[in-house]
């Protein structure tokens, strides 16, 4: 009998001692913290009037939403369409003026830049993307319907 009660209690003290567990897997908070990366979702839209519509950004410092018109092979060009100054954060709904005319069926592309100087204004020779030199995601591209 006192084999089976010592087995018992084992038994007990294992089971308390995993409920315990996750309050040690804790993180801390403080500067090791990751900042998440910049991200955009856009959708296929119509203008809303001379607008588009940014559905989602999350800019991790004070940035530009910039969006670019389209090359023949329906790749991002230089020409910047229009540009929105985003606080650092989570902004939905963004909405981006447009200059210059955008045909219907014509696929635009959006990216996010970090500000630079005082931040009033896109200052496209001094911006750096934040996915770099290298081509944007196929997910920041839609298209004018």
């Amino acid at each position: 009998m006192p084999a089976r009660l010592s087995v018992s209690v084992i038994a007990l003290a294992c089971g308390l001692a995993s409920l315990t567990a996750p309050a040690f897997a804790m993180q801390e908070q403080g500067g090791n913290a990751t900042i998440a990366p910049a991200s955009v979702i856009v959708f296929n839209q119509k203008l809303d009037g001379s607008n588009v519509k940014l559905t989602y950004a999350y800019a991790p410092q004070k940035s530009f939403a910039v969006v670019y018109g389209s090359d023949q092979h329906g790749k991002p060009d230089n020409t910047v369409l229009g540009s929105m100054a985003l606080t650092a954060g989570d902004h939905r709904d963004v909405k981006i003026p447009i200059s210059g005319e955008v045909k219907q069926g014509s696929p635009l592309w959006v990216s996010l830049y970090q500000a630079k100087g005082d931040g009033a204004t896109f200052d496209r020779a001094n911006a750096t993307s934040y996915w770099g030199k290298g081509p944007l995601p196929s997910t920041n591209e839609f298209v004018v319907q």
